[in-house]
């Protein structure tokens, strides 16, 4: 898989936990947690910001049930 195919995927991948952080965050019960959670959030988003911290794995284009 091509770095910039690699990079793509890292950020899809961050910015979907964000949103899922996002909407934990509106379920829970109390401020202090939704407050961690959406902190969480905001990491998420910064790292979809920042290329990926190491290069994908030899296998990555087989993935996980391709072997």
């Amino acid at each position: 898989m091509p770095e910039s195919d690699y990079a793509r995927k890292h950020a899809v991948m961050c910015l979907r936990l964000a949103a899922e952080c996002r909407d934990l965050a509106a379920a829970v019960a109390t401020p202090e947690l939704r407050a961690r959670v959406l902190i969480m959030a905001d990491m998420w988003e910064d790292l979809a910001d920042q290329p990926p911290s190491e290069s994908p794995p030899d296998d990555a284009q087989a993935g996980p049930d391709h072997d």
